[in-house]
């Protein structure tokens, strides 16, 4: 994922895969048809529901103090790390407040290896969150940075999309 002055250009982690989808009527002013993913439940959960807030995007040369008051003056909980260009992982609130003021981001790092797409879904978003061990990720729409969306957010979507599904249509647990 390349960032430049934070713009994101990369392929991002989506619930899609190339060439799926069905075609409906509608024309979009290209002159291709728009297309609507297979399998996309109607009242699916999408990433762009979720809460996606902005984030600060620091050099990885910077320190942990430094990054903190960045996130500091721009009321951010967590920091986007980029090196040459590349966004190449995150600061969360937790390294942020324990980490020494002059220890380098480097070693609080967390990797960022996926990021995601505004039309993912959010159960798409819980797996990225647990595989990667993150409490949040950077959301783009092809090369623009978005911004990040919070686990919590996520968990919290999930739950309220579960609590609305009526009992009957729930598939039962094995």
């Amino acid at each position: 994922m390349r960032t430049t002055g934070g713009i994101v250009a990369a392929f991002v982690g989506d619930d899609r895969r190339e060439g799926e989808g069905v075609r409906i009527g509608r024309t979009q002013p290209s002159g291709r048809e728009s297309r609507v993913p297979r399998n996309e439940a109607p009242n699916e959960v999408r990433v762009a529901d979720v809460t996606i807030r902005s984030a600060p995007v620091v050099p990885l040369k910077l320190t942990v103090g430094a990054a903190r008051k960045v996130a500091r003056l721009k009321s951010s909980t967590v920091v986007l790390v980029e090196e040459a260009g590349r966004l190449v992982g995150l600061l969360d609130e937790r390294a942020l407040a324990t980490a020494a003021d002059d220890e380098p981001i480097a070693r609080r790092l967390r990797p960022i290896l996926f990021s995601l797409q505004p039309t993912a879904s959010v159960a798409r978003a819980r797996e990225l969150f647990v595989k990667q061990n993150v409490t949040a990720l950077p959301v783009s729409a092809g090369a623009f940075l978005l911004g990040v969306v919070a686990r919590a957010d996520v968990e919290r979507a999930l739950a309220v999309a579960d609590a609305s599904v009526p009992a009957v249509g729930r598939r039962a647990a094995a």
